[in-house]
């Protein structure tokens, strides 16, 4: 019995000089200059949220940013199947957008877990093709090759009620 309190007491001691001699090695400034990899938790990471824009695709990020998008269409996956709503509203697609360009993730939120029947697509229409913001209730979408991760979204505040008039007023596409 001795001798195995006097082993627990060894690992004791040799994990906490190695947490120490581990914890000597990470100076502040490498904590606030590192950003975590998509799909990553990052507990020392201080900021909390990141542009959107930053964890989709290039050319989602590029479409948003620089492009002229034509159409907006709202794709919405529910218990009865896929539907798309469209619409062709300049002012509206202006709005949207602007919207999706203030999008910020929580970091802190990363998820692998998925809603089932609960998945949306901001789909930004341009002359040369269609790009897309996968979602799933509500937050980020980012898949892997074997597995997805969900961010949820802040700064979200009125793109909800500019997808709902695009579902309202929009026409109905089948994709």
């Amino acid at each position: 019995m001795i001798m195995i309190l006097r082993m627990l007491l060894a690992m004791e001691i040799m994990g906490f000089a190695f947490l120490a001699k581990t914890a000597s090695y990470l100076s502040p400034t490498w904590i606030e200059n590192s950003s975590p990899a998509p799909g990553t938790l990052d507990y020392g990471t201080r900021k909390s949220t990141a542009s959107l824009l930053d964890y989709v695709d290039a050319d989602v990020k590029k479409t948003v940013l620089e492009e002229d998008v034509i159409a907006f269409e709202l794709g919405l996956c529910w218990e009865d199947g896929y539907h798309v709503h469209r619409t062709e509203d300049p002012e509206l697609i202006k709005q949207i957008v602007s919207k999706v360009q203030e999008l910020e993730i929580r970091l802190n939120t990363a998820s692998d877990a998925a809603a089932c029947d609960a998945g949306y697509e901001l789909i930004f229409v341009t002359k040369d093709g269609k790009k897309m913001i996968p979602l799933n209730d509500w937050r980020l979408e980012i898949r892997g090759d074997h597995n997805a991760v969900f961010y949820e979204l802040e700064n979200d505040d009125g793109l909800w009620e500019l997808c709902h008039q695009v579902y309202v007023n929009g026409t109905l596409v089948d994709d």
